[in-house]
């Protein structure tokens, strides 16, 4: 069973993560988080996703890092979460997903995200991104 509670960043820090995330994990754990928009997801009392919302004036940013060890049950109720906190929300969302990233787009379409347009060049690597839009209000 999956058990939500409010993101701390030493979740982030602790989850078992595929090497390329590992890698953008420093600059996540350095930015600030509003409390009431960011929820860690524990299998067994260990983190295993951590997601949220991140404020910019009058929209929101979506990030999310999912570790390894999430099974297809542990998903269900992950984006079930991950809704819950987007439908409380009053203003546009936008996240990005590299463009060869197939499950973060289809995890973006899933929540009712569409791709606003294409960020060339915009991953640390040069490679281009989506930039994802969730404009309902």
């Amino acid at each position: 069973m999956i058990a939500f509670a409010p993101y701390e960043p030493q979740h982030l820090a602790s989850l078992d993560l595929k090497p390329a995330w590992a890698a953008l994990r420093d600059k996540a754990l350095a930015s600030p988080t509003v409390p009431g928009l960011a929820y860690s997801a524990f299998k067994n009392g260990r983190p295993i996703a951590c997601a949220g919302l991140q404020p910019h004036g009058d929209i929101a940013v979506g990030w999310a890092y999912v570790g390894r060890d999430v099974g297809l049950r542990d998903w269900v109720a992950i984006v079930k979460k991950m809704r819950s906190v987007l439908e409380e929300q009053r203003r546009p969302v936008y996240m990005t997903v590299a463009r060869g990233f197939a499950p973060g787009c289809a995890l973006a379409f899933r929540l009712g995200f569409v791709v606003d347009r294409v960020l060339q060049s915009f991953g640390r690597d040069g490679a281009d991104h989506f930039l994802f839009a969730r404009c309902e209000a």
